[in-house]
């Protein structure tokens, strides 16, 4: 082999592991998540072999990264992971430290540091055991344990579970329910209030009760009134 090549070799092997400490994505565990800051420490499932060294090690904790979510005009969706969870983890380039502030990050710094990481999105591990809804149609946001889920397809939405809403609800269209509408402040109705099926039913602003004297107790509504 001539020199030239000797050369050649030993730059391509220099440049190869050179390229095999740039790490620009892997997957990785989560250790701790904090959803107030939207902020968490991981663990990236991937090793690599220090200068000098023969044995391989895994890579330490990377603490307090930013958690990629939508957050955009006011408005937000924020996942919550858990520890065990496993992530995307990517690396910027630059430096990202000064850009979260807003500001800008200078490119004669390191690239593609442990400083610039970010949780991407989680990820389902093989051999997963997949949530019964996860396969309906549509757009799904549900739970692992299957007790709460939303669905919307291209004509309806559909929603599973226990709801609890803080606020008011207006209704264009009809409301149907299946069980008992209990009410613990008053029911105002602009329109008929109906009990009963026809034609036994009683009208509520119709209906009458027969008292034998005044004051007396009355009788049960008349039925049709």
């Amino acid at each position: 082999m001539t020199f030239e090549m000797e050369m050649i070799n030993l730059l391509n092997d220099l440049l190869d592991k050179r390229l095999r400490e740039i790490l620009i994505g892997c997957i990785a565990s989560i250790e701790k998540h904090d959803t107030k800051t939207m902020r968490a420490d991981i663990k990236p499932l991937i090793k690599f072999t220090p200068i000098g060294n023969i044995k391989s090690e895994n890579y330490a904790v990377i603490p307090n990264i930013p958690v990629l979510f939508l957050n955009a005009g006011g408005f937000y969706i924020r996942p919550e992971y858990k520890r065990g969870d496993l992530v995307w983890v990517t690396f910027a380039t630059h430096g990202t430290c000064l850009g979260l502030g807003g500001f800008s990050d200078s490119t004669d710094e390191s690239i593609f540091n442990r400083e610039s990481a970010a949780i991407a999105h989680g990820i389902a591990p093989s051999g997963w055991k997949a949530p019964k809804d996860i396969s309906k149609s549509g757009l799904v946001i549900g739970h692992n344990d299957g007790d709460a889920m939303i669905q919307i397809t291209d004509k309806k939405i559909n929603i599973k579970g226990d709801i609890n809403i803080e606020g008011s609800i207006n209704v264009a269209g009809d409301v149907e329910a299946a069980g008992d509408v209990n009410a613990k402040g008053d029911v105002n109705a602009a329109g008929e209030v109906s009990a009963g099926k026809s034609p036994l039913g009683v009208k509520l602003s119709t209906h009458r009760h027969i008292a034998t004297s005044l004051g007396s107790p009355t009788d049960s509504p008349t039925p049709g009134t």
